[in-house]
C-alpha cells in the first residue's frame, strides 16, 4: 500500500519530519502537512482498503497500517500496531504481531494491580480521539513513572499512541488501536494525525471484527473520500453538537460564522459529486440534514478533542 496506495495524490508534496506543535484549536489544523490532507484518495479507499479488509492474514492490517502511517506522515514506522475490541482496556479480541502480545500482558498485569494508568485515564476521559504517552504529566505518586518502567522499558517503547472508539451496535464495547514507537518522542504524529489517518482503518476493523458488513465498509469508506482534516472535524462538531445546531459551531470550533459557512459549501459540493441531484426535482435541501443523514455513521468517534474543550 505504501507505493500504490498513497503516491498517486501525494508526488508533489512535502511533508516535513520534523515535530509538529499539537493543534490547540480547530484553526491550528490547516497546518498539518499537505499529504496528511490528500490522503483519503479514492485509490486507497475504495480499491486498496476493501483489498486489504478482505485478506484472510489479519497481520497483513497490521502491516500495512504502519506501512500507511510511515507513508503519509513522512515518519519513522511504528514498531508495534494492535487492534481489539471487547470492554475498554481488557483482551477481548486481540490482533496482534507475534511476541507483541508480551507486552499487552504486561499491560493487562499492571492494570490489574494498579487501576488504571494516567494514559488510561487520557484515553477515557477523550473517547474517539487518540491519546499520546507523551500527553501524559508525571504523576505525584510515583505511579506513571512505575508504569513506564514496567510496561514500555522492557519492551524498547518511547512513545504510543491509542485510541478507544465506542462500537456502533455493541453497548459497552470498544475498538482500540494502539501504536507503539522505538524512537525519539520528538518524531511521532500529533494525535491530530492519528486521529486522521487511521480512521479508515478503524472502519476496516470493524468490518474484520464483525461489526458491519461488507457493504456498510465500503460505503463509508467512500464517504470519506476527499474529506480534508478540517472537513472531518467539522463534521465530528457538528454530529456531537445538540439537535445538529450550526450556530453552535462558530463558539466549539473557535472560526467565524464565515469560514464554517465556508466548510458547508465544501460540503455540498464533495455531496454532490457523490450523489448527483437532479436539477428537475425541485425543492431546497438542508446541508445540516444532508451531512447528518449521510455521515451520522462517524458518531462513533465522539466529538474531537482540543486543547480547553
Amino acid at each position: 500500500m505504501t507505493e500504490s496506495a498513497c503516491r498517486p495524490g501525494l508526488r508533489e508534496t512535502s511533508c516535513s519530519a520534523s515535530r509538529l506543535v499539537m493543534p490547540g484549536k480547530f484553526r491550528d489544523l490547516a497546518r498539518l502537512p499537505l499529504c496528511l490532507k490528500r490522503c483519503y484518495s479514492s485509490e486507497l479507499l475504495l480499491k486498496e482498503l476493501p483489498r486489504i479488509a478482505l485478506s484472510t492474514n489479519a497481520h497483513v492490517v497490521l502491516d500495512e497500517q504502519m506501512g500507511f502511517y510511515e507513508a503519509v506522515t513522512r515518519r519513522k514506522r511504528p514498531e508495534r500496531c494492535m487492534a481489539t475490541i471487547g470492554p475498554p482496556f481488557s483482551e477481548g479480541e486481540l490482533y496482534v504481531r507475534g511476541d507483541d502480545k508480551q507486552q499487552f500482558n504486561t499491560f493487562l498485569n499492571w492494570t490489574a494491580q494498579h487501576g488504571q494508568s494516567a494514559h488510561a485515564d487520557l484515553i477515557g476521559l477523550h473517547g474517539g480521539n487518540f491519546c499520546l504517552s507523551t500527553d501524559v504529566k508525571p504523576q505525584p505518586d510515583g505511579r506513571w513513572s512505575d508504569y513506564v518502567q514496567t510496561v514500555f522499558k522492557p519492551f524498547g517503547i518511547r512513545a504510543s499512541a491509542t485510541v478507544n472508539f465506542p462500537v456502533p451496535f455493541r453497548k459497552g464495547a470498544r475498538l482500540g488501536l494502539y501504536y507503539a514507537f522505538f524512537g525519539s518522542e520528538e518524531d511521532v504524529a500529533s494525535r491530530f494525525e492519528f486521529d486522521f489517518i487511521s480512521l479508515p482503518f478503524a472502519i476496516v476493523w470493524l468490518f474484520r471484527f464483525g461489526v458491519i458488513d461488507e457493504d456498510t465498509m465500503r460505503h463509508w469508506l467512500f464517504l470519506l473520500v476527499g474529506l480534508s482534516p478540517g472537513n472531518l472535524f467539522m463534521i465530528r462538531e457538528l454530529l456531537a453538537a445538540p439537535r445538529y445546531h450550526a450556530q453552535l459551531l462558530p463558539g466549539r470550533t473557535g472560526l467565524p460564522k464565515r469560514s464554517v459557512e465556508g466548510h458547508f459549501l465544501q460540503f455540498s459540493e464533495i455531496l454532490n459529486e457523490k450523489f448527483p441531484k437532479d436539477a428537475h426535482a425541485g425543492g431546497k435541501g438542508s446541508i445540516l440534514f444532508d451531512i447528518a443523514h449521510h455521515y451520522g455513521f462517524l458518531s462513533f468517534t465522539g466529538r474531537p478533542h482540543f486543547d480547553g474543550n
